[in-house]
């Protein structure tokens, strides 16, 4: 099993009370799409025990270069807020 986050706050129809006037920005909860995809496609079968950081997914790099970028171990995750 493998473990996508967003990796930052994202504008979803969750509750987020108390973050909206923060000043906090938040992305498009369409940034969990791109790693998503890969995830579920035959190309990430031998993938699994992983956390990626959707926020960190680079579709402009190459395929290994993208999976590094975004993938952190539980150490390095971000601070979501």
């Amino acid at each position: 099993m493998n473990v996508l986050c967003p990796g930052v706050v994202v504008d979803t129809a969750a509750d987020v009370t108390g973050v909206v006037g923060s000043g906090k920005k938040f992305l498009p909860a369409t940034v969990m799409v791109p790693p998503l995809l890969w995830l579920a496609a035959d190309e990430s079968n031998d993938v699994n025990g992983q956390r990626f950081v959707a926020s960190l997914w680079d579709d402009t790099l190459d395929p290994d270069a993208r999976i590094g970028r975004a993938k952190q171990s539980s150490g390095e995750l971000p601070r979501i807020m």
